[in-house]
């Protein structure tokens, strides 16, 4: 029996600035997913007080030079002001909560970039659990922070469903502890995959299939 809904947060309950873009703008560097995942073990793993120290110290790992205010326009690209919450998240979400049903927010992010989202929204309304990767240490698609996400919850694999955009981050690591996954797919680009929807509040309509 399906207990709990946990949902990716970006491009899946909210959308808006991606600090990453906003990083590799800023350096005026081309997108590259090596770089990208360097940057979110660097960035996304862990607790930081200092930002500008941590930017400095991946900048000198990836030999781009940088001067103080590089530093400064590189650590203001964590704090996103730009945020919104799709309709359907909001109304979905809320609709399931409705229904008795547990709802968690799984992410990749840095701690500054959630002050910036808790600051928005009150998240409390919408999440019974949120796990962030900058506060247990471990990146989706790992079984960790799957499982995290579950114990928090207190449910078992089998009872939650994980709901999200990204085929490899969300869908493949919850099947890899045995949870089932939903795509969302707004746009309708992924029609061969079999457990999609286009809408976070047709969930409610398919429960019983799952």
């Amino acid at each position: 029996m399906i207990r709990a809904f946990i949902f990716d947060c970006w491009n899946t309950v909210f959308y808006g600035d991606s600090p990453f873009h906003r990083f590799i703008n800023t350096l005026g560097i081309e997108e590259n997913l090596e770089f990208k995942e360097r940057f979110e073990r660097c960035f996304f793993t862990r607790k930081i007080n200092s930002i500008e120290e941590i930017i400095r110290e991946f900048l000198e790992k990836e030999g781009i030079p940088y001067n103080t205010a590089l530093l400064h326009k590189l650590a203001e690209s964590f704090i996103i002001k730009d945020i919104h919450i799709f309709k359907d998240a909001e109304l979905g979400i809320k609709e399931l909560r409705k229904r008795g049903y547990k709802t968690a927010v799984l992410s990749n992010t840095s701690c500054q970039s959630y002050e910036s989202l808790k600051e928005r929204f009150k998240l409390k309304q919408l999440f019974d659990v949120i796990i962030l990767s900058c506060n247990v240490g471990f990146l989706k698609p790992e079984k960790r922070i799957f499982e995290i996400a579950l114990e928090e919850l207190g449910c078992s694999a089998n009872e939650a469903v994980m709901v999200g955009d990204s085929l490899e981050e969300d869908i493949r690591g919850a099947e890899s502890v045995g949870m089932k996954a939903i795509l969302i797919d707004r746009e309708n680009k992924r029609p061969d995959v079999k457990n999609r929807v286009q809408s976070i509040t047709e969930l409610t309509g398919i429960i019983a299939n799952l």
